[in-house]
């Protein structure tokens, strides 16, 4: 009598787990605000792209999704704080070409960008630009190769950013006798360009697109696989006879790993549709950067060549790791 006493209750225990279960696997998403973390300062171009994607979401998903701003170097504490969110969506975690640097520039970090996260679809990407003063003696690529008395000066962002570590990869493909010189801001390298303190530059169109607006800097080459929208008359690299220069920076949205491949695709589509839109083209141009729009996969892909990239770029430069 006591074990037949038992069978019934057990019975019930195991349908009313999976009642549950079902009841956690039917329960809609979102259903609280969603965090969309951003190791990035307030008012940049990555934090004015991850508001068109919470403003939309919220809009489509009908919970609010807000941008919480932790910055700090290389944007190790937003992402630390993602990857060790619960997997469920309402922690995601808006990433950037910075976070493939850390992962090669840093001996070690307290997360892994590959492991620790979930690409969900990347939202703007651009590349940066070399370039050099209108009253500059340089009018191309070639002219770099020119005879002169002193080293080529170039002027950059400090080391671990994309800017440099591009520095870098030209002064490595072109074999000539290039001084780095690092600025802390891109007013800083503007004024030296204008100065006549450096040769040429790098940095990214959006950061100086009033300067091209008014002929204030000379483009010389690009760092996309193709011409870039923006600069459509400005070569790449590539068409200027320096290979392997390939490089964009990018900023794109993540979750924490083993977050269910349901969410990551409602967030997938519902994102894409929104930077279909002609409007949003027109505002993330506007701002001096295209439309990124990678899947998962490529996202991925993306995020493992870049550190192999920078990897290959660190040991053949002889940087030293942090």
């Amino acid at each position: 009598m006591t074990g037949h006493a038992k069978l019934p209750l057990s019975r019930r225990a195991l349908l009313g787990a999976t009642a549950l279960l079902t009841t956690a696997a039917d329960e809609p998403y979102p259903n609280r605000p969603v965090r969309i973390l951003l190791g990035l300062s307030a008012g940049g171009l990555a934090d004015i792209s991850a508001r068109i994607v919470a403003q939309s979401l919220t809009e489509k998903l009908g919970a609010p999704f807000v941008v919480e701003n932790r910055p700090s170097a290389g944007g190790i504490v937003a992402a630390q704080a993602a990857a060790r969110s619960a997997p469920d969506g309402h922690t995601l975690i808006f990433l950037s070409s910075t976070a493939a640097i850390s992962k090669a520039l840093f001996r070690s970090l307290p997360y892994d960008p590959i492991e620790d996260f979930t690409p969900i679809i990347s939202v703007i990407h651009f590349d940066l630009v070399l370039m050099t003063s209108p009253t500059s003696a340089i009018r191309s690529v070639a002219d770099l190769r020119a005879p002169r008395a002193r080293p080529l000066t170039l002027g950059t962002h400090p080391n671990g950013t994309t800017q440099y570590l591009l520095a870098e990869m030209l002064r490595l493909q072109m074999d000539l006798p290039i001084t780095l010189v690092p600025y802390r801001s891109t007013p800083e390298l503007f004024t030296a360009l204008q100065r006549g303190d450096v040769d040429v530059t790098i940095d990214g169109y959006a950061a100086l697109s009033g300067q091209f607006a008014a002929g204030a800097v000379r483009p010389l080459a690009s760092s996309g696989r193709q011409r870039s929208a923006l600069l459509p008359d400005v070569p790449t690299f590539a068409e200027v006879g320096v290979p392997n220069c390939e490089l964009l920076g990018w900023n794109a949205l993540f979750a924490p790993a083993r977050t269910p491949q349901s969410i990551v695709n409602t967030l997938h589509r519902e994102v894409l549709a929104t930077l279909r839109q002609p409007t949003t083209l027109t505002r993330i141009r506007e701002l001096g950067v295209e439309v990124g729009a990678l899947g998962p996969e490529d996202l991925a892909a993306r995020l493992r060549d870049d550190i192999a990239t920078y990897n290959s770029v660190i040991d053949r430069s002889g940087m030293e790791r942090l």
